[in-house]
């Protein structure tokens, strides 16, 4: 069972999806390759619900992007993922029974094919994936 919720405080999401039980985005793909994978959350309050109070995992085609995931306050999350199937399936899971999965907004764009080099070299910090964070400047 989901729903959607009106709520004003981002332009991009004016709504929020909640789940009571794990549901899945699939997303089709034109062509293989690294696509960006943008999640959203603005945890609010509604007469049923606080989103503040969701916890909940995020997978991006098996891959665990978020575990065990609260959100206090307005967050983007950025992902870089590989996709060589037709479809990237993006899945939310409440943690347990009385628990609530939330997202915003899902934007999943193809990266220029220049983006990664093909002599890029694959880190590993032991079984940890790091998440790195930035800002672009778009006013100049």
């Amino acid at each position: 069972i989901s729903n959607y919720f009106r709520f004003s405080s981002t332009p991009l999401a004016k709504l929020a999806r909640v789940f009571r039980k794990p549901s899945r985005y699939a997303v089709e793909i034109k062509e293989p390759g690294t696509h960006m994978v943008r999640l959203h959350f603005d945890p609010f309050v509604s007469s049923n619900f606080d989103l503040r109070e969701a916890r909940f995992h995020v997978l991006v085609d098996n891959y665990v992007a978020l575990s065990n995931f609260t959100v206090s306050d307005t967050l983007v999350k950025e992902y870089l993922v590989w996709v060589s199937q037709n479809k990237l399936v993006i899945t939310i899971v409440p943690t347990q029974k009385g628990k609530l999965g939330f997202v915003n907004a899902i934007e999943v764009l193809s990266a220029p094919k220049d983006l990664i080099p093909d002599t890029a070299t694959l880190v590993r910090d032991g079984e940890e994936t790091r998440e790195s964070y930035g800002e672009l400047n778009y006013s100049g």
